[in-house]
């Protein structure tokens, strides 16, 4: 996603500034987690900017000036997407869905806005698809902020064919994924071909991970049968609401 509106502001830049983007891609859905930090003088102006713009402009950064920025970023990281989809499959939104969007803006943030600090904020956007990834298409593309790190994880038994928009693009595997990181370019345009490796034993292929069985049952992997199942198990692993 190119960095929404309210993210631009003046004088941000530089070693005092780190936006970084890590999407998982699942079977029937994927993550998008968002990380960014404002140091030094950085962190002074986006203190200043979140009085000015939304609080009383006292100089402070209170709990409530912070309870609307947590609700204005969540606004306009929805709208953003709405407004220009930032994800396709072979070329195609039309079967991927935004589910939620959540934030979490650091707490360092409040207090004297002439005050530095280093400010950590969080941002995950969950989306959910139609059909199996696999069924979708062989290519998925990806719209982020250009120049900015980003490491993708394709799911357990989908391979990565090829690459293309991301600069210093290195491939690794781990825990039986498909991971390429590197850096969005100039364009902020990345597509990943991909496609199914034939060798994987078809047990995994979704989300990785186990449901305790009932007692005396025969423990069986989790494979959400529908979107709401997918959202709610997504959630759980984000921590964002109690496991059943």
């Amino acid at each position: 996603m190119v960095l929404f509106s309210f993210f631009i502001l003046p004088g941000v830049a530089g070693a005092g500034y780190v936006w970084e983007n890590n999407i998982t891609v699942l079977e029937y859905g994927m993550m998008w987690d968002y990380t960014e930090v404002y140091d030094g003088s950085n962190a002074i102006i986006f203190k200043t900017h979140i009085d000015a713009e939304l609080g009383n402009n006292d100089g402070f950064v209170s709990a409530w000036e912070l309870l609307k920025t947590d609700c204005k970023m969540r606004e306009s990281m929805h709208t953003s997407i709405m407004k220009d989809m930032d994800v396709k499959i072979n070329n195609s939104a039309g079967a991927i869905h935004v589910v939620d969007v959540d934030s979490s803006i650091c707490c360092e943030t409040l207090g004297k806005t002439h005050e530095s600090v280093s400010i950590t904020n969080c941002y995950h956007v969950i989306y959910s698809f139609d059909d199996s990834l696999l069924d979708l298409g062989n290519n998925i593309w990806f719209l982020g902020e250009p120049e900015t790190n980003v490491t993708i994880v394709m799911p357990v038994g989908v391979d990565i064919v090829s690459t293309d928009g991301i600069e210093n693009a290195t491939i690794t595997v781990q825990n039986n994924s498909a991971v390429v990181s590197g850096t969005f370019g100039f364009v902020g345009e990345i597509t990943i071909g991909y496609a199914e490796n034939m060798t994987w034993d078809g047990t995994s292929l979704e989300c990785g991970y186990n449901m305790t069985a009932e007692s005396g049952a025969t423990e069986e992997l989790f494979s959400p049968g529908s979107r709401s199942e997918f959202i709610l198990s997504i959630r759980e692993k984000l921590g964002l609401c109690p496991k059943r």
